[in-house]
């Protein structure tokens, strides 16, 4: 949650666009995930605090990876089945 809390402004609707320190942080947080197990936990830590936060916009949210230049493959929302995420782009798919 650290990562991007600078991103809280414009999730909000209180910023235009992304701060550069926010997308710093989304960058970092997408270079910690690794495996298909790191995504699935960083959904479930998001999708578990995001209640704490009422004034958050989703659209916002879906937004901000591609905003901030971070392609993950999967569109962010509210009902997310974090258990049905896809790979990371960085992990071998087994065929």
């Amino acid at each position: 949650m650290e990562m991007i809390a600078p991103c809280m402004a414009y999730l909000s609707d209180q910023a235009l666009v992304p701060s550069g320190r926010c997308c710093e942080g989304v960058v970092a947080l997408n270079r910690t995930v690794s495996t298909r197990g790191d995504r699935v936990a960083i959904c479930n830590c998001l999708k578990s605090v995001a209640p704490n936060f009422p004034g958050v916009d989703f659209s916002r949210v879906a937004a901000l990876p591609r905003l901030c230049g971070v392609h993950i493959n999967t569109t962010i929302s509210p009902s997310i089945d974090c258990d049905s995420l896809p790979p990371a782009e960085l992990e071998e798919v087994q065929h």
